[in-house]
């Protein structure tokens, strides 16, 4: 669940590069890409690299970075190399040493040498999180171990594993069961993310209010707000009669809602959205860099991506100073110390 992604799109998805911040359900049929486009990547220093010459890329992860050529998925190691022959329909990134991938709409597993670990067998699959994923039979998603295991089955939707709970969608609702297929938070949410890192998800309640929950389902933060997100820095974005702040943890907002979009603190800045464009502000509300731009990206390894006024896209250091020239068509955020970028 995203709320801020689905309102301001921010985050910058393109029909090339099929990744955002939150990565979407995977996809059951063959992703759309224009196969003129060249993808490549460049390093911090704006160093290009791997040569754009790909039909659509996703991010690295664990190494390794889907890649299309020909119109099929493989993948690709930090030097270019292939690693795995181009041969999949639709892949994703690797997680938990495994990617799903795709053929003839039937999904299965591979390992990081290509072998592939878990058949094609299955109608849907999501990526592996913490030994766990979720696949789908017919209309039917089941929870499946690294051995293809089933240790939970029979939901209309599930979600994926993080801090020892995944979630899982029934007719009354979104709950959370655990390793072992044990339900501990019942079926009382109308919509359900995964925890983050300190074990805190965000949840829609079936009377549509948005709050915050711990493992326990113990909602430890709601207001009458429209739409609190996850805390970074201390700090959860907040949208209020259509404008968005930011509040801490006692719901008082630290930085009034008057922009027309924001993102969460990444790296000690927040992407925020004026009537002038996108810019960046600190956690006590200072403007650090003017928003000037007509689309930017969240930082991620101190570096954003940002478009100029003539449409291109480069790279900004974290003081606004321009540090890799615009001059692409596309830009992504940096992702193990790569980021994609396409030329025209």
């Amino acid at each position: 669940m995203n709320r801020l992604s689905k309102s301001v799109l921010l985050t910058f998805c393109s029909l090339a590069f099929v990744a955002c911040t939150t990565p979407p359900k995977v996809l059951t049929e063959k992703e759309p890409f224009d196969p003129h486009n060249k993808w490549g990547f460049v390093d911090a220093a704006g160093k290009v690299v791997i040569e754009p010459k790909y039909e659509a890329v996703k991010p690295f992860s664990e190494g390794l970075a889907a890649v299309v050529q020909d119109r099929r998925w493989g993948y690709i190691d930090k030097t270019g190399k292939v690693v795995i022959e181009p041969k999949y329909d639709v892949v994703t990134p690797f997680s938990d040493g495994m990617a799903a991938v795709s053929t003839n709409g039937k999904w299965g597993y591979i390992d990081k040498t290509g072998k592939l670990v878990i058949p094609l067998d299955y109608d849907g699959a999501n990526e592996f999180s913490e030994g766990f994923a979720g696949v789908k039979e017919g209309s039917t998603w089941s929870y499946i171990n690294k051995e293809n295991k089933k240790i939970a089955e029979g939901y209309k939707d599930v979600g994926k594993f993080s801090c020892g709970l995944g979630a899982f969608k029934t007719d009354a609702g979104w709950g959370y069961v655990d390793e072992n297929g044990k339900v501990i938070i019942k079926e009382k949410f109308a919509e359900a993310s995964p925890h983050d890192k300190d074990c805190i998800a965000e949840v829609t309640t079936l009377d549509n209010r948005f709050g915050l929950i711990d493992k326990a389902g113990v909602i430890v933060y709601r207001e009458k707000l429209e739409a609190p997100s996850l805390f970074a820095d201390g700090l959860s974005v907040i949208e209020t009669k259509g404008q968005w702040g930011f509040v801490d943890k006692s719901g008082k907002f630290i930085i009034p809602a008057k922009y027309l979009a924001a993102e969460k603190f990444n790296g000690g800045l927040a992407l925020v959205r004026t009537k002038d464009g996108y810019g960046y502000v600190d956690p006590k509300g200072k403007m650090v860099i003017e928003p000037k731009f007509p689309n930017a990206h969240s930082f991620t390894e101190k570096l954003a991506a940002v478009r100029i006024k003539d449409g291109k896209w480069g790279y900004i250091d974290q003081k606004g100073k321009l540090v890799i020239e615009p001059k692409y068509q596309a830009a992504t955020e940096f992702k193990e110390e790569l980021a994609a970028v396409q030329v025209d």
